[in-house]
């Protein structure tokens, strides 16, 4: 999605392809926002105008973001924000779609269900965007409507638990799982793995 802007502070001499207006800019990391840069984790995002490829997406999915660089919404690149979300106290584009481009800065492919069919759902409509008139939102006029969360909600970080095991092998070359790294899988005076 970023290379589809005018440019990245993230490599400043390189020219992006310059379809959006607008320059992708370094996340600020805030005392106050609590938060560190770069965002990785799953995080909602408020689509802001309709379109069929995320008419499906409800306010409690969450997809997979890894990234330090975001693209902000200005009056320029307003018409593109399909979908925003938030973080370090900014509220950035996560998904532009404009005719038949659509793009997202999050990981569609690291996203599980909800990822999946996304690109399930631009698939099935692949050249037909542009035929299909954003007939039930038309999406934000200006920046303050687009920053209203009464109008759209802030997203939040999802906490999720991964659990991790320790696959090592014994004295034998067996891969064998293990909890932890200081944890002997054998019993005093056995020398057999379990």
């Amino acid at each position: 999605m970023q290379s589809l802007f005018q440019g990245s502070d993230e490599s400043p001499d390189d020219v992006g392809l310059s379809i959006i207006p607008g320059r992708v800019t370094r996340f600020v990391s805030t005392v106050e926002a609590r938060t560190r840069v770069p965002q990785i984790g799953w995080n909602g995002v408020t689509i802001v105008k309709s379109c069929p490829v995320t008419d499906f997406l409800t306010p409690v999915d969450s997809v997979y973001f890894v990234h330090s660089f975001c693209a902000m919404p200005n009056s320029a690149n307003l018409d593109w924000a399909l979908g925003v979300t938030d973080y370090s106290g900014q509220r950035y584009i996560s998904i532009v779609q404009k005719g038949n481009v659509l793009a997202t800065q999050f990981h569609p492919e690291k996203s599980g269900t909800v990822g999946l069919s996304l690109l399930k759902s631009f698939l099935d409509r692949s050249g037909s965007l542009d035929s299909i008139p954003n007939q039930v939102k038309m999406g934000p006029t200006t920046l303050e409507e687009l920053h209203n969360y009464d109008t759209y909600p802030k997203t939040q970080l999802v906490k999720r638990v991964v659990a991790c095991l320790d696959v090592r092998s014994n004295d034998q070359g067996d891969l064998i799982v293990t909890k932890g790294d200081q944890y002997d899988v054998r019993e005093n005076g056995d020398e057999e793995g379990r």
